[in-house]
């Protein structure tokens, strides 16, 4: 049965992207950081206002050091980043 991910609160969402992306639980201090920036877009309810959406946060996910040492097609220094 497919997750949907509409049925998780911010929070299970969130460490969801460290599982699908790291296939590893969040580490306290990086979930705080980011966990802070999407309750500050979700209070503000407000797409120009401070904070993250999960989405930006997931994206944000792909320029990180621990994801281009993953997946080389995140690394804009590859040889072949377009090849998967």
């Amino acid at each position: 049965m497919p997750l949907d991910i509409n049925t998780l609160t911010a929070q299970q969402q969130l460490a969801s992207i460290y599982i699908l992306y790291y296939d590893r639980a969040p580490d306290p201090a990086g979930f705080q950081f980011w966990e802070s920036l999407l309750v500050e877009h979700l209070e503000d309810n407000n797409p120009n206002a401070d904070g993250m959406s999960l989405e930006a946060i997931a994206t944000e996910f792909s320029n990180q050091a621990e994801t281009r040492a993953v997946y080389d097609f995140f690394d804009p220094e590859a040889e072949n980043p377009s090849a998967l």
